[in-house]
């Protein structure tokens, strides 16, 4: 077979695994005559098949034989079907927002979910949470500006935030999805669902969720903090010292505006808190955001502290399961 076609043939069908996937598709079927005439081939059927076969083709796209839907008794021809099924695998890609690049990942497979980290100021951490769901969503990851791999710039505003996770979003081919986010990422997840409502399909909190600038709530983490500490596991966060004062500051004078709480009040959209019993962080402005939400639910992980996956993953699973299947559910 000609080099060339072998490499125009495997290129379509990776097309066509990768639009699969982000549909959110566990398996792909592919009948070589319909690939042969799509590109437009001539009397190349046996060429079609011979890739389809192929483990260049499998390794390159993410797919696994799963069986013959229709095998010719010449063993190849027109009407060779092959089933596959789709592989999970991150695909790191690096997103341009303005002036700056910014890293990003996909992982999973089914519903849409874009991620927001903590912080401000941390870099990729949430994989291992994008883990226990990865069979359900096709989930986002991205490091903010000044965080990690995406450029170190000093705009780290609450608009340029919202601003980038939209270029992220766009960039992955995604239409409407899933918002999520640990820690600061809730009341991101949250800003940006109130920026764009109409791409949003439900709102999922880990550890978070505070549209609020509460002195007593800040004196309480920062006792706990000094008193009991933190379990961060072994991640540390590589990020411009200034990201976190910078965002703070930034986040203090978005939630002062007038019209917050009737946008949230008014926001129709599943949206589900998941909070740890011990975080050192009060947990009563989250119950308040999920109460004020028309479709808010709020619920709790006893004896679970922030980082509720090192300490009771089983638990957080089933929660963030329940979580996107309501939301599925109600699109």
């Amino acid at each position: 077979m000609p080099r060339g076609d072998a490499e125009r043939i495997r290129h379509y069908l990776c097309q066509r695994v990768e639009e699969a996937r982000r549909a959110g598709n566990a398996k792909v079927t592919f009948r070589a005559g319909d690939v042969h005439d799509a590109l437009g081939l001539k009397h190349s059927h046996p060429n079609v098949c011979q890739v389809l076969e192929g483990r260049k083709f499998h390794e390159q796209a993410g797919v696994e034989f799963v069986g013959y839907v229709y095998r010719p008794p010449s063993g190849r021809g027109a009407n060779l079907e092959i089933e596959f099924r789709i592989t999970i695998r991150t695909d790191e890609r690096y997103v341009t927002s303005g002036a700056a690049r910014l890293w990003s990942a996909v992982s999973g497979l089914g519903a849409p979910l874009l991620m927001f980290n903590g912080g401000p100021g941390c870099d990729d951490y949430l994989g291992p949470v994008a883990d226990m769901i990865n069979d359900l969503c096709r989930v986002v990851r991205f490091e903010p500006r000044g965080c990690g791999r995406s450029d170190w710039d000093g705009n780290y505003d609450v608009d340029t935030l919202l601003t980038d996770a939209e270029a992220v979003r766009r960039e992955h081919g995604v239409e409407k999805c899933i918002v999520a986010g640990h820690s600061f990422g809730p009341s991101a997840a949250l800003a940006y669902a109130l920026r764009h409502p109409s791409r949003v399909m439900g709102l999922i909190g880990i550890a978070g969720g505070n549209v609020l600038n509460d002195r007593t709530w800040s004196d309480a983490y920062h006792r706990g903090l000094a008193e009991v500490g933190e379990d961060h596991g072994d991640h540390e966060d590589k990020a411009d010292p200034a990201v976190n004062p910078d965002g703070n500051r930034s986040w203090r004078e978005y939630v002062k505006r007038p019209t917050l709480f009737r946008e949230i009040a008014d926001l129709d959209i599943p949206a589900i808190f998941i909070n740890g019993g011990r975080d050192i962080r009060p947990n009563w402005p989250t119950r308040q955001l999920a109460s004020l939400m028309p479709r808010g639910r709020y619920v709790e992980i006893p004896d679970a502290a922030h980082t509720i996956w090192l300490t009771h993953a089983a638990e957080l699973k089933q929660e963030l399961r329940k979580a996107v299947q309501q939301i599925a559910q109600s699109t």
